[in-house]
C-alpha cells in the first residue's frame, strides 16, 4: 500500500514518464500476484482472509490504474503523432506558397492553387483542434511545469498556422486584386485597339490631292488632327504596358491584346510619319510648279509687252536698238522651251499620283494650254 500511494502522482507529459510509472505499477502488480501465489502455505495465520481480501483491492486498483495509465500512453502517442504533423504541415505548406508565386503560374491559375491550400489549412486546424482537445487531458494530469509545456506548445503551432493561412490569404487577396485590374486592363485594350483598328486604314491611306496648294493644306491639317488623337490612344497603350511590365503569369487574352496593341504602337507611328512626309512633298510640288508655271506667265507677259510696243508702227530712229532688244529677249527661248516641256511637266509628274483621274485630266489640259501659250507667243514673235 505504501509504494501504492508513492506512485500516486501527477503523471507527466512525455511518453517516457508515462512508461516509467507503467513498468512500476506493472513491477508491482508482479509483485503482488507472486506474493497472493505463496499465500496458500500460510491458511493458518490468523486473518488470512482480511489480508487477502486487502491484496485482492490493491490488484484491482492497480489493474484500473494500468489500464489508465495505458490510455494516457495512447493520449501522448496520439498528441505526439498530431504535433509532428501539424510542423510538418507547416514547413511543407510555406514551400508550397514560395513555389506557387515562382512556378510561372497564371493569376488564375494562382487563385486556385491558394484555394485548395486554404482547405488544405482548415484540415490542419481540424488536427489543431483535436491536438489541442489532447493536450488539455494530458495536462489535466500533468504538473503546473507540463500544463505550461504543452499550453506554449499548442500556441507557438496555432499562431504559425494563422501566419500561414493569412499569408496565402493576403496573396490571394492580392491575386483578385490583380484579376480584376486585368479584366478592367483588358477592357480598356479592347477599347483603345478598337478605335485604333477602326482608323488604321486612314492611317495607313494616302490623301487625294487636287492641283491647287490650299487642297494639300487642308490634308494636312486633317493629319494633324489625326496624328494627335492616334498619338492619344497610342500613350494609352503605353500606360496599359508600363503597368504590368513587371507582372508574370498574364492571362492569355490579356496577353494577346497586349501583343495586339505593341504591334499597333510599333506600326502607326512610322505610317503617320510616312503620311505626313506624303503630304509635305506634294505640297512642295504643288509650290514649285505654281513658281515655275508663275515663271512662265512672267516671261509670256514680258515678251507680249514687247510685241504691242510695235503695233503703232516702227520708231525708226531706233529701230536697231529695238532689233537688237527683240533678238536679246528672244534668244531665251530654248530655256522657256525647256521650262516649259521639261521643267513644269516634270513637276506635274510629280504631282500626278496623288491626283483624281479629274485632276489628272485637268493637269493635262493645262499642261497643253502652257505648251500653246508659248507656241503661239513664239509664233508672234
Amino acid at each position: 500500500q505504501g509504494e501504492l500511494k508513492d506512485l500516486q502522482r501527477p503523471v507527466g507529459s512525455k511518453v517516457e514518464d508515462v512508461q516509467a510509472m507503467l513498468d512500476s505499477y506493472q513491477k508491482l502488480l508482479d509483485d503482488l500476484k507472486n506474493w497472493k501465489n505463496g499465500a496458500g502455505d500460510l491458511e493458518g495465520v490468523a486473518n488470512l482472509q482480511n489480508i487477502v481480501q486487502q491484496q485482492e483491492d490493491l490488484i484491482r486498483a492497480i489493474e484500473d490504474q494500468l489500464d489508465r495509465l495505458r490510455q494516457l500512453l495512447l493520449l501522448r502517442e496520439q498528441f505526439i503523432a498530431l504535433i509532428a504533423d501539424i510542423t510538418t504541415f507547416i514547413a511543407r505548406y510555406t514551400e508550397v506558397i514560395r513555389d506557387i508565386e515562382t512556378g510561372g503560374h497564371t493569376t488564375q491559375e494562382k487563385i486556385k492553387k491558394y484555394d485548395d491550400v486554404i482547405v488544405k489549412i482548415q484540415e490542419c486546424e481540424a488536427l489543431l483542434a483535436a491536438a489541442t482537445d489532447k493536450g488539455e487531458q494530458i495536462a489535466a494530469d500533468g504538473t503546473a511545469a507540463d500544463r505550461n509545456t504543452i499550453t506554449e506548445q499548442l500556441q507557438c503551432l496555432k499562431q504559425q498556422l494563422t501566419a500561414l493561412r493569412r499569408a496565402v490569404e493576403r496573396q490571394r487577396q492580392q491575386h483578385e486584386a490583380a484579376a480584376a485590374e486585368h479584366i478592367k486592363l483588358s477592357a480598356e485594350l479592347d477599347t483603345v485597339l478598337e478605335w485604333l483598328h477602326s482608323h488604321e486604314a486612314e492611317v495607313k491611306s494616302r490623301p487625294v490631292l487636287s492641283i491647287d496648294v490650299s487642297s494639300v493644306q487642308r490634308e494636312q491639317e486633317k493629319h494633324k488632327e489625326l496624328a494627335a488623337e492616334v498619338e492619344v490612344y497610342l500613350a494609352r497603350v503605353r500606360a496599359a504596358q508600363e503597368s504590368v511590365r513587371h507582372e508574370e503569369g498574364l492571362p492569355g487574352e490579356l496577353s494577346e491584346r497586349l501583343s495586339e496593341a505593341n504591334m499597333l504602337l510599333t506600326t502607326l507611328p512610322p505610317q503617320l510619319q510616312e503620311r505626313a512626309k506624303y503630304l509635305d512633298d506634294n505640297k512642295r510640288y504643288r509650290e514649285e510648279y505654281q513658281v515655275l508655271v508663275e515663271k512662265l506667265h512672267a516671261w509670256v507677259g514680258e515678251a507680249e509687252g514687247k510685241l504691242e510696243a510695235g503695233k503703232d508702227g516702227v520708231d525708226f530712229e531706233n529701230i536697231a536698238h529695238d532689233l537688237e532688244d527683240h533678238k536679246l529677249f528672244f534668244s531665251s527661248e530654248p530655256t522657256i522651251r525647256e521650262l516649259v516641256s521639261q521643267q513644269i511637266q516634270a513637276s506635274a509628274n510629280e504631282m500626278w499620283p496623288s491626283l483624281s483621274a479629274t485632276e489628272q485630266e485637268e493637269l493635262s489640259l493645262k499642261q497643253q494650254r502652257l505648251t500653246q501659250l508659248l507656241k503661239n507667243t513664239l509664233n508672234l514673235a
